[in-house]
């Protein structure tokens, strides 16, 4: 039903502008025949055909170019018992046909060239929305096998290096539960001593300029205790190369320290 609705509306719109088109070319015939051959007058045909371009199909400007040169040589025709019919009103008739067949080469070309953009644009848009749902599956994979990781504490924070997301590995490594901690600074896990000194932001900032930043230390859990860690800050970045945020690594390495 929709669809008819569309094809029926279409078909009016084209009739409409078909109508106005044979209009304009009626009322210029008519002013032709009551003008003096020695004013070129045809030559504004040029206007019918260069309002061919809001006619559907490729060839419209061909057939306005068409009704208008057969309305012309009419015009010529019917005249031509009034005499008058020298060098300068046969300059005048060529001018015109010229006219009207330039007008219609230009715009042919013209809708050629606008309707090859017109397929560029849609290629790209789809090439654009296959890429975008390829990028959101695998973000939406990468970030559930992420979040599975159990053996490394997995944290994703924004520009300021406030905590975003979560893995099942940051809370077994840090003790925090996820609603407890996003929206923290990453300060968070860092002893008194280092947050005085301002080793996290100091991270950051290296991470930032540098694109990566790994350290060891001591870190604190959530119930007080210390634990021996590695942390890996890498920045990530926007499509046009501002940062929009980090990934932080972290692995208890405490084991290996007391060994």
């Amino acid at each position: 039903m929709i669809e008819s609705r569309k094809t029926t509306s279409y078909w009016i719109q084209v009739l409409i502008l078909t109508s106005l088109a044979v209009l304009m070319a009626t009322l210029i015939f008519v002013a032709d025949l009551n003008t003096p051959n020695e004013i070129a007058i045809g030559a504004l045909y040029a206007i019918v055909v260069l309002y061919g371009w809001v006619l559907p199909g490729n060839f419209s400007s061909v057939y306005t170019a068409m009704l208008c040169s057969g309305l012309l040589l009419l015009s010529i025709i019917l005249n031509y018992e009034e005499g008058g019919h020298d060098q300068a009103v046969a300059l005048n008739h060529l001018i015109s046909f010229v006219v009207i067949w330039i007008c219609s080469s230009l715009v042919s070309i013209a809708k050629r060239s606008f309707q090859g953009m017109e397929r560029n644009k849609q290629m790209l848009d789809q090439k654009i929305k296959e890429r975008t749902k390829l990028l959101k599956a695998s973000e939406t994979k990468l970030r559930q096998m992420t979040e599975e990781v159990e053996d490394y504490a997995i944290i994703l924070l924004d520009s300021k290096g406030n905590i975003e997301n979560w893995n099942k590995g940051a809370k077994r490594v840090c003790g925090y539960d996820e609603d407890n901690i996003l929206g923290h600074h990453i300060e968070k896990f860092f002893t008194a001593e280092d947050i005085k000194l301002g080793t996290p932001d100091q991270m950051i900032r290296k991470a930032a300029k540098e694109g990566r930043v790994y350290s060891e230390g001591w870190r604190v859990r959530r119930d007080g205790t210390r634990y021996w860690a590695s942390n890996t800050i890498t920045a990530l970045y926007h499509m046009n190369g501002t940062i929009s945020g980090f990934s932080n690594v972290t692995n208890d390495l405490t084991k290996r320290k007391l060994s």
